[in-house]
């Protein structure tokens, strides 16, 4: 794995254990915090061929949401003999995907309901029943949840 720089992006607390020779305690859980800005070199862990999480000095689990990787570029000269400033970009690694999906599901909950909502007015359900509703909701909801999901996994 090779080890990156990455920025961190909101503060956390990550629980890391020493052990204290000790036969009566042998180990105690002790906590790193960690500022929202602040530069950290560690590795991707991959889960699923996706990133899951940081590791930091070799035992600092940092959540993949909570940092962005950051991408230098080298100081370059031009024609004119002016040097170029160094330019930090920080790619965002990992969206926000559960509320992607959450509001995939809710607007799609909302269109299933309107739908039944319309094949009762246009009478192509003839005995009107309140578990259609439901079933609308929860058709809607799972088929704009899956457009959503085939659309991030192209």
């Amino acid at each position: 794995m090779i080890e990156s720089t990455y920025i961190i992006t909101k503060d956390l607390r990550t629980p890391f254990v020493i052990h204290t020779n000790q036969p009566h305690n042998p180990q105690i859980i002790k906590y790193k915090n960690f500022k929202a800005g602040q530069i950290v070199k560690g590795t991707i862990n991959l889960k699923d061929g996706k990133p899951d999480f940081l590791l930091v000095a070799k035992r600092l689990v940092i959540p993949i949401t909570a940092v962005k990787e950051m991408v230098t570029k080298e100081i370059v000269s031009g024609s004119d003999g002016k040097v170029a400033m160094k330019k930090i970009e920080a790619n965002v690694k990992s969206g926000k995907a559960s509320i992607k999906y959450a509001d995939a599901a809710i607007i799609g909950a909302v269109l299933g309901l309107g739908a039944v909502y319309l094949a009762h007015k246009k009478l192509w359900i003839p005995v009107p029943d309140k578990k259609n509703f439901l079933y609308g909701a929860a058709a809607g909801a799972v088929l704009l949840g899956y457009v959503v999901y085939r659309i991030r996994n192209k």
